[in-house]
């Protein structure tokens, strides 16, 4: 399956995956990694293991399937597809620029046995596939797999891409939770670097507490927002006492949000031994 809004046609993987599945599996070959660091991002693998909807898991080769059926849905950017709303295995094959939509298709049946994925039926009774909570929360691993890659693997792995950034707030911005009183709009932007330094950004609307909407790529107005590399996003979300991130406007709406991430994604990383 091709994978679309790929970065550099020579990463097979996207951003994540590569020392996802080997942490997940370090019985197989894979690249030498700092081991505190390597402690780290399986404690937060574990962590994820442990919120399966079909009962907590831990980690050894029972779990190295769910593992790489996660994995493959990422590099395939199939989970990019849905990340805005649930949809058609046409949808996504379209999306994800496959000839196959069979391929696809079981693809998806695949994530929806692993508890990633779930399905509905819409008004014209076509089946459409959405994400579950516990692939939203699947974001952690493979954010803190990321970090790694980029801290260590920089030109073997696959960086960090826009597409990878705005499935990414997708998928994770519906957990958060809000006090009532915020009614808001914040933009969230990543300056992703490269050849061409780009900007993916997404705008969170807010109204009473409750997220309404989250438009991507926006270039809508707002005076409220966050902005910095991957790099410090990640830093932030996994410790926000050590915020790295730019902000202005409205900066209690910017905590809110950043906290809400933090709690959902991140919670008790501080002992884990967070680096």
């Amino acid at each position: 399956m091709a994978a679309s809004g790929a970065t550099g046609s020579e990463y097979r993987e996207r951003a994540g995956a590569l020392a996802l599945r080997y942490l997940a599996n370090p019985s197989e070959p894979g690249p030498a990694l700092p081991e505190e660091e390597a402690r780290f991002v399986t404690a937060i693998v574990e962590r994820w293991l442990s919120l399966c909807p079909a009962g907590p898991l831990a980690l050894g080769p029972e779990v190295a399937p769910a593992i790489s059926t996660l994995t493959d849905g990422w590099d395939s950017t199939a989970i990019h597809a849905l990340a805005a709303r649930p949809r058609t295995v046409a949808e996504i094959a379209a999306a994800v620029g496959a000839p196959n939509g069979d391929a696809v298709e079981g693809q998806l049946l695949a994530m929806e046995a692993a508890n990633l994925l779930a399905t509905r039926q819409g008004e014209n009774g076509e089946w459409r596939f959405g994400a579950t909570e516990w692939l939203r929360l699947a974001i952690a691993p493979l954010a803190a797999a990321a970090r790694l890659e980029l801290r260590h693997l920089a030109g073997k792995a696959a960086p960090i891409a826009p597409l990878d950034v705005e499935a990414a707030f997708l998928l994770t911005l519906p957990l958060v939770d809000l006090s009532e009183e915020i009614s808001a709009a914040c933009g969230l932007s990543v300056m992703v670097p490269g050849p061409r330094r780009q900007l993916s950004r997404v705008v969170v609307l807010i109204e009473q507490g409750e997220i309404t909407s989250i438009v991507p790529c926006s270039q809508m107005d707002t005076n409220t927002f966050a902005t910095g590399s991957p790099a410090n996003w990640i830093d932030t979300l996994i410790d926000p006492a050590a915020a790295e991130l730019d902000a202005s406007g409205d900066l209690q709406v910017c905590f809110e949000l950043l906290n809400g991430l933090h709690e959902k994604l991140f919670r008790d990383s501080e002992t884990m031994g967070s680096c």
